[in-house]
């Protein structure tokens, strides 16, 4: 029987051959250079992003190094092993790794992991401190010893980062065709968390590879099955379940799918014989970790040394919590880097998620369609595709409640999201808008992974450049403050002078290294309001960092060089206002808990840690109450007395700035008998002295509340009489009243009744 053209026609049958050919090359060609790009990505993002800065990374690392250093498989008993809470997890990758370790001497280990122990972990709100590790000079390129070693790592990942994007194309391309195939793999391969990760120590590369092997294996095989599919769909089995627990999610998945392409080939009878390969090839390969884990745990899989390091959530988190734990579980499927601390503009967020929408939507419209048409063989592939992706969005929820989720752990089902989103594109825009809007995505994905590691990634861990004296700001306070003979402050500058609650404090400050030192010393910025800074048994605000935001340790500082930096700080929403915020700023050692010893420029001791002040303004300046007594009294420097309310031994005085004043005041209150002698009094500068008058901007309204003690009082009718003066001379402020100047410049209030 003649099937094509081509049969018929000898001649046709060659020219389709070369067509064929011609495609064939067309096709590999563009997926090279795919590949090619994602590779060059895949370096960009090792380079610039600091060793071990990647979610968990360093415990990763400590696995492999304990596997290539002949420690065997690690046991966790009672202390922590240097891997921590990942001495839970299965062996592969870290086996995979183990070789490269060999290829560099890491007798530098230990100056390598140093731990920063002010890292902002998790705060991507947090202005400083990304790092999880120091990163000293002897880092930068060329690299070697443990710095050698972990890029090399990372390498490793980037390859298996290659072979995920190869097969999601290779899925993909059988799904949809060539040219959606190439979008649906540059749209993996440009995902820039996914490039972030790759290039990055983390078994989850090895994972998300297998997930999207396996993927293929079960398209190709609804194609058409062989024995030798199904074994090597096996084969990837077991060493996902070796590679990371996630691995065991491709169990029920792939049993789900195997009997509907027995189904579709009519093959029923060797169902048996598929389950039986692939049971056998799983319990060769990873059978025996888990049942290591039983006799060592009484647990296969491990949880118990997780949990044991890293304590399991006590209580399930509330619907709220839920939300907000998937807020970052969909950002961190596209771009959260570091210690999931240093993110991107929340409208990139938003455009991702609008397109997970648009695609979700529309691949649903999909499955309706299908179900018209009654195209079964369709609605059932597609099906497995979208139950590959839900099972592992379940088994996230379900981690959700005992520990914290992230997007990376979805990446084994990168691939059938991608394609879901894109098969929803297709299907429901019209015509050829919907391929365009792929190709216009693959673009914008493109150029949001160029931008990251330069825009985000290296600004979060860039040290402070060292400056020539000449070179410091202009109006910075000097202070010339040494600590421990080893670091100077010499001065700050605090902008700006007036905040509000819930605004920013940048705290402007240059240092000097007097000389060498092998410790890294700590810098704390304390700001206290009302109540000094016990009140409440806290600090208000304060900030402990190493210098530079933490990218720049004491040890690491050559004598003499001069550096800048800004501490900048939220003052809380509901700080109390107005109030004068104190500034305390100094050094100590973290891990000594010592507070080092200060001098001054002429070595003599300085008992104070304060360095300056600002002023915290209310959000909006109160008005005069009703019941308030209304007066008209203006002082001289810009100081109106507009009223006042007096209840039980409570005076509320309410003064006005019709100009900021020019210096400190302190005001009198004096209770005068009947025949004018002063009996007792009180002095203290507005609001209890939190609020000094040079801080008062034009237009201020402040209360200034006041407690009488009429404990020493016999019973008799007094005057209360108020007013102001400045400490240095003594001197009473002049006041003019609505009569005219009052020449004892003291402002009759009222009448006091004792009884």
């Amino acid at each position: 029987m003649v099937n094509t053209v081509s049969e018929l026609v000898p001649g046709k049958q060659t020219q389709v051959h070369r067509d064929e050919q011609a495609l064939a090359k067309i096709s590999n060609s563009r997926i090279k250079y795919l590949l090619g790009l994602y590779l060059l990505l895949s370096l960009i993002y090792n380079v610039v992003n600091p060793i071990l800065e990647a979610p968990d990374a360093v415990w990763h690392f400590q696995y492999i190094l304990y596997l290539a250093r002949g420690n065997g498989l690690p046991h966790y008993v009672d202390k922590p092993l240097p891997m921590q809470q990942e001495a839970s997890q299965p062996p592969l990758y870290y086996a995979l790794g183990a070789p490269f370790v060999l290829l560099a001497n890491t007798h530098d280990v230990t100056q390598t992991l140093v731990v920063n122990p002010h890292a902002a972990l998790g705060n991507a709100a947090g202005y400083d401190n990304k790092n999880y590790v120091v990163h000293p000079p002897f880092e930068r390129f060329p690299y070697h010893g443990t710095t050698l070693v972990v890029h090399l790592l990372r390498l490793l990942s980037t390859l298996l980062g290659v072979i995920a994007v190869l097969f999601t194309y290779k899925t993909a391309r059988i799904l949809l065709g060539e040219t959606l195939g190439l979008l649906t793999a540059a749209l993996v391969a440009f995902n820039p968390q996914f490039i972030f990760l790759n290039a990055s120590v983390n078994n989850d590369s090895l994972i998300g590879m297998l997930g999207i092997i396996a993927l293929y294996l079960i398209v190709v095989s609804w194609e058409r099955p062989t024995l030798g599919k199904i074994v090597a769909l096996g084969v990837v089995m077991g060493m996902a379940a070796i590679a990371k627990l996630s691995g065991l999610a491709l169990i029920p998945l792939v049993s789900l799918a195997l009997p509907f392409i027995a189904w579709r080939h009519q093959v029923k009878g060797k169902l048996i014989v598929w389950y039986a390969v692939i049971g056998t090839a799983i319990i060769t390969i990873a059978g025996w970790w888990y049942l290591r884990n039983w006799m060592l745990y009484s647990d296969p899989t491990g949880l118990k040394v997780m949990f044991a390091i890293y304590p399991q959530r006590t209580q399930a988190p509330s619907f709220a919590k839920l939300i907000a734990l998937f807020d970052g579980v969909r950002k961190s499927l596209w771009a959260v880097f570091g210690w999931f601390n240093v993110i991107v503009p929340s409208w990139i967020y938003t455009i991702l998620s609008l397109w997970m929408l648009l695609g979700s939507v529309g691949f649903l419209h999909y499955l309706v369609k299908t179900v018209q048409r009654r195209d079964w063989e369709q609605l059932i592939l597609w099906s497995i595709i979208a139950f590959w992706a839900l099972t592992y969005v379940a088994a996230l929820m379900k981690w959700a409640l005992i520990s914290s989720p992230q997007g990376r752990m979805l990446f084994p089902a990168l691939s059938a999201m991608t394609l879901l989103w894109l098969k929803g594109w297709i299907d429901w825009l019209p015509a050829q808008v919907g391929k365009k809007f792929a190709t216009a995505s693959v673009v914008s994905l493109v150029l949001l992974a160029v931008v990251v590691p330069f825009a985000y990634i290296r600004p979060a861990y860039a040290a402070p450049k060292f400056v020539q004296a000449s070179q410091l700001p202009a109006g910075l306070q000097r202070l010339d403050r040494t600590y421990a003979d080893s670091v100077k402050l010499l001065g700050i500058k605090i902008q700006p002078a007036t905040v509000k609650p819930g605004q920013e404090l940048h705290v402007h400050s240059c240092w000097q290294m007097i000389k060498a030192t092998t410790k890294n010393y700590s810098i704390f910025v304390h700001i206290w309001g009302r109540g000094g800074p016990n009140a409440h048994s806290k600090i208000p605000v304060q900030i402990g960092t190493y210098p530079g935001k933490g990218t720049l340790p004491t040890s690491a500082i050559p004598a003499g060089a001069i550096w800048c930096e800004t501490y900048t700080l939220r003052i809380p929403p509901d700080l109390a206002a107005p109030t004068r915020l104190t500034v305390e700023m100094g050094m100590y050692d973290f891990w000594q808990h010592l507070s080092l010893p200060v001098t001054d420029s002429r070595g003599r001791p300085v008992t104070t840690g304060i360095v300056g002040y600002a002023a915290l303004e209310p959000k909006s300046w109160p008005a005069l109450p009703k019941q308030a007594t209304h007066l008209h009294y203006q002082f001289a420097d810009g100081i109106q007395l507009a009223g006042y309310t007096l209840e039980n031994k409570q005076l509320t005085l309410y003064w006005k700035a019709y100009r900021q004043p020019q210096h400190d005041y302190t005001v009198f209150i004096h209770i005068l008998d009947q025949r004018g002698n002063m009996v007792c009094g009180s002095d203290s500068m507005p609001v209890n002295s939190n609020f000094p008058t040079s801080m008062w901007p034009r237009g201020a309204v402040v209360e200034d509340v006041r407690m009488l003690n009429l404990s020493s009082l016999l019973p008799g009718t007094y005057s209360l009489q108020t007013g102001i003066y400045w400490l240095e001379t003594m001197e009473r402020l002049p006041v003019t009243g609505p009569a005219g100047p009052i020449p004892d410049r003291s402002v009759p209030l009222c009448a006091l009744l004792v009884p």
